[in-house]
């Protein structure tokens, strides 16, 4: 036991499945769940559903998170030709050194990007959410993104290999098999 501020914390995290935030709080904070359900209620099913529901959510993050970079590769388009040309006023550039199609060519580039970025990031959010709720077709989906993230040096390597070894589990695929959410107890 830790007590820090008037919290007491308990510090062996190993005792907990792997990545299930409900968990952590409950195990952390046992004062604010008196009568609410024990640890072991929280805990309950399998570590594969805990990984699979993991998967599901960095799927969704880490589609959010090119979302934004679309996002923003889209707002640099939209101002691309002015800094160039800026640059190009303040000598800051050469005009000999760019080429005058390029002040066109630049931004239509930058926005093409961004769309690029922006399709291929969609498929995994709805895979992810759709995962989420046990959709059948969702973890075929979320294999298929798995694999295209494996080029995606560093982050969608790592996310992309997790994904795959999590999703071709032969527990996984019987979750997935199932419709809808589990009922509760």
């Amino acid at each position: 036991m830790l007590n820090m501020r008037g919290v007491s914390l308990r510090i062996h995290f190993f005792l907990l499945p792997a990545f299930d935030f409900r968990v952590w709080v409950r195990y952390l904070f046992p004062e604010d769940f008196r009568g609410r359900g024990t640890i072991s209620d929280a805990t309950e099913g399998s570590i594969m559903q805990h990984h699979a529901t993991l998967v599901s959510i960095l799927h969704i993050v880490y589609s959010a998170m090119n979302l934004f970079g679309a996002a923003f590769v889209g707002a640099l388009a939209l101002v691309a030709r002015r800094v160039l040309v800026i640059l190009i006023r303040e000598h800051m550039i050469s005009p000999h050194d760019v080429p005058l199609e390029l002040l066109d060519l630049f931004p239509l580039v930058l926005a093409a990007t961004a769309v690029a970025i922006a399709v291929c990031s969609i498929p995994g959010l709805i895979a992810g959410f759709a995962y989420l709720r046990h959709r059948e077709w969702a973890r075929i989906t979320l294999l298929v993104v798995s694999f295209f993230y494996l080029i995606n040096i560093p982050l969608g390597t790592l996310l992309g290999g997790y994904s795959i070894w999590v999703l071709m589990q032969e527990e996984t695929v019987r979750l997935s098999s199932r419709v809808g959410p589990s009922p509760a107890p």
